[in-house]
């Protein structure tokens, strides 16, 4: 009896080594990540950026190869990432990333532009320009623009846009030369130039129109 129980305990024995054995090589954990630094930055265009980088732990291995890879561009307003992939001895994959923002500020929008515009339709229908505008950065709100000289009215008529990070245009409806203004528009990714479309309505009808103005200085 005795040799029974002992070769029971033998065997009970063997199966828990196989099974500590097993569960040993079987690390099927990702390393782990601490942020440095902010997930998201708001960078301006042709900024800069040090990246605060990432430390990397895992629960069984030190040698941990971290790669990092990295989309941003400053020279053009957008959304983009740094990526980094973190890799144990087990092949087992981490991923980390951080949202790089690189913005529009009122700052890449202030100078003088020519422009060449068409009004599609209304009583003035025509191909106007190439003429002047100035665009003048509000002293408070940090997305406000004025435009001297808008759609070619003379340097005392200003009006107004908002724009946000991205360089989407809004022309709010306002009065504008006798008239209601309103209007949309997009600043391109470099900020050399804006497009615009907007609708002016006057005593004698409305007009529906479309500029291009290109940054001169």
């Amino acid at each position: 009896m005795m040799a029974i129980v002992k070769k029971k305990n033998i065997v009970l024995l063997f199966i828990f080594f196989i099974i500590f054995l097993f569960s040993c090589g079987k690390d099927k954990i990702a390393p782990e990540f601490e942020m440095l630094g902010d997930s998201t930055y708001y960078i301006p265009l042709f900024g800069s950026f040090n990246d605060p980088g990432v430390k990397v732990s895992d629960n069984k291995s030190d040698n941990i190869v971290v790669d990092t890879t990295s989309n941003v561009n400053f020279d053009s307003i957008g959304v983009y990432s740094i990526k980094y992939v973190a890799y144990d001895e087990k092949q087992n994959i981490g991923v980390f990333n951080r949202k790089i923002y690189i913005i529009l500020t009122k700052n890449h929008l202030k100078g003088k532009y020519t422009v060449n515009e068409t009004v599609t339709s209304g009583p003035d229908t025509g191909n106007y320009g190439p003429y002047e505008i100035t665009l003048i950065a509000d002293s408070i709100e940090e997305n406000k623009i004025y435009v001297s000289n808008f759609g070619g009215y003379g340097i005392n008529e200003k009006a107004y846009f908002l724009f946000d990070i991205q360089g989407n245009i809004t022309i709010p409806q306002q009065t504008f030369a006798e008239g209601y203004l309103s209007g949309t528009g997009k600043v391109s990714y470099n900020a050399s130039s804006i497009e615009v479309n907007y609708e002016i309505v006057l005593s004698n009808g409305k007009d529906v129109a479309n500029f291009k103005g290109i940054l001169v200085n």
